[in-house]
């Protein structure tokens, strides 16, 4: 193995390191993820949405609005997240820049979420929760399928809890061609929701609400419509595009935005050096599979690590 080493081609050697040293260093970055986020949760103890505090807190309380629609499926949700994937050919250029090949690859069409605040409530209490900016989702429901057409003719797939699912999309390497075109299905859909009514816990800074900020002004009740020269066209069906345009934000939204707030007594934001979590489950059921991955990835980690350090002594080390 020694000797193979150091007959090696070094353009191959140095791939062969480079690419131990980065598996390593990347299985380094998923346990410290994970370390930060299990330290973060470890011994708090929820406080319900009517016993907020100003400060750091992992809150407690059930989802009260607002009341969505998912794109893809058109189940009633309070937030939603959806992902369009197509499969397709596309010239890449590998290590000689003069020379193309054709490779069939994932494309990102569509990765966007619901722009509306999550309500959190306890008793008469209701808190807002900004879901965009978080270190950690995990949904109450996840559904990953495939298609020919866009939008998705299969409108009922199956479905997993969110706290079951992965927490990134992978895709598979495997794929079949026939004069030049892919088989098999054109489209994957992943669609993550936050149900009406699921129980939430979210650890953030606590923040009151100046409902003066928030005043409705004059005319706003009649009207939420953006001016023509800023308005999007309306989406075509249940929110969907047919070429992917995303939604952008409108005077409409502002409106809603204000109206959540106005609704709400505090307001969960991102706290720096804290993890932001969103969960519709408890710590004590997803910490531990997060824990095990956080294992999982050290373990990788320390297998990779040792494997660049052999390379490199055998090929460099004293004989």
């Amino acid at each position: 193995m020694r000797s193979y080493l150091q007959a090696a081609n070094p353009g191959l050697f140095w791939l062969l390191c480079g690419l131990a040293i980065a598996f390593a260093a990347v299985s380094l970055a998923v346990f410290f993820w994970v370390w930060r986020i299990s330290r973060a949760v470890s011994g708090r103890t929820p406080v319900t949405v009517d016993a907020l505090s100003e400060g750091v807190h992992l809150c407690r309380g059930r989802v009260t609005g607002p009341s969505l629609k998912a794109p893809l499926t058109g189940l009633p949700c309070a937030w939603w997240q959806v992902e369009v994937w197509e499969q397709g050919w596309e010239s890449v250029n590998d290590r000689d820049p003069d020379r193309e090949t054709q490779r069939v690859l994932w494309h990102s069409r569509r990765n966007e979420s619901s722009n509306r605040a999550l309500l959190c409530s306890h008793g008469f209490t209701t808190c807002a929760v900004d879901a965009d900016r978080t270190t950690l989702l995990i949904p109450s429901e996840v559904r990953d399928w495939q298609g020919q057409h866009y939008p998705p003719e299969d409108r009922a797939p199956p479905v997993m809890a969110g706290h079951e699912a992965p927490l990134a999309t992978l895709h598979g390497s495997k794929h079949a061609t026939i004069l030049g075109q892919v088989l098999g299905p054109k489209y994957r859909y992943v669609e993550r929701i936050i149900t009406e009514h699921a129980e939430l816990f979210v650890l953030g800074r606590a923040q009151r609400v100046d409902a003066a900020l928030w005043a409705e002004e004059d005319g706003e009740a009649e009207t939420g419509a953006a001016e023509p020269d800023e308005a999007i066209r309306e989406p075509a069906r249940d929110g969907l595009h047919p070429d992917f345009s995303p939604r952008r934000w409108t005077a409409e939204d502002d409106r809603l935005q204000a109206q959540d707030m106005r609704a709400s007594q505090w307001r969960m934001v991102p706290e720096k050096g804290t993890p932001y979590i969103v969960a519709t489950e408890p710590p004590e059921r997803w910490i531990l599979t997060q824990a095990l991955a956080g294992r999982g990835a050290l373990g990788f980690a320390a297998v990779a690590a040792g494997l660049a350090a052999f390379m490199l002594w055998a090929r460099f080390g004293a004989a």
